[in-house]
């Protein structure tokens, strides 16, 4: 494999969303009202990722926009 991918770009966005499930789980364990709202949010953002990925058209390798992705 010739292109090598940096430490953010593999872990950056599992690592946001562990934060904001976390924001998510304290917020809606500590407060009511408006926090509750935010738990909603932070958690629902979540699903909402898994979804689009789940659900999302698969594109062949040969497609792909980004050049330095394709392992042919």
């Amino acid at each position: 494999m010739s292109a090598s991918l940096s430490l953010e770009r593999i872990y950056g966005a599992p690592l946001a969303l562990a934060v904001l499930n976390g924001i998510g789980l304290i917020s809606a364990l500590l407060a009511d009202g408006f926090w509750d709202g935010v738990s909603w949010i932070a958690l629902s953002t979540t699903v909402a990722v898994i979804a689009w990925f789940a659900l999302r058209k698969e594109i062949k390798p040969t497609e792909r926009e980004d050049a330095s992705l394709n392992l042919t």
